[in-house]
């Protein structure tokens, strides 16, 4: 995670979404996500959020901009 968090972006039109795609890429097993003790890696994050979006979508979502989810369970 110290590795992305130093790393230094340019100044573009890139989306936020990009740049997670391309730390997917870069750093699949690192620490994406910190939550009540869970951790979750930019692989992990990137199936889970994957298989979200796949649901809402068999659900009839068809766009939005922006979402939040949030378990109750936790993150894993």
């Amino acid at each position: 995670m110290s590795a992305l968090n130093k790393a230094r972006f340019p100044n573009n039109n890139s989306s936020v979404l990009s740049y997670f795609f391309e730390a997917v890429q870069k750093y699949p097993d690192q620490a994406a996500l910190y939550y009540k003790g869970d951790v979750l890696s930019y692989e992990l994050l990137n199936e889970k959020t994957t298989k979200l979006a796949e649901y809402l979508s068999s659900q009839g979502v068809k766009k939005m901009i922006s979402l939040v989810y949030a378990s109750i369970k936790g993150l894993t």
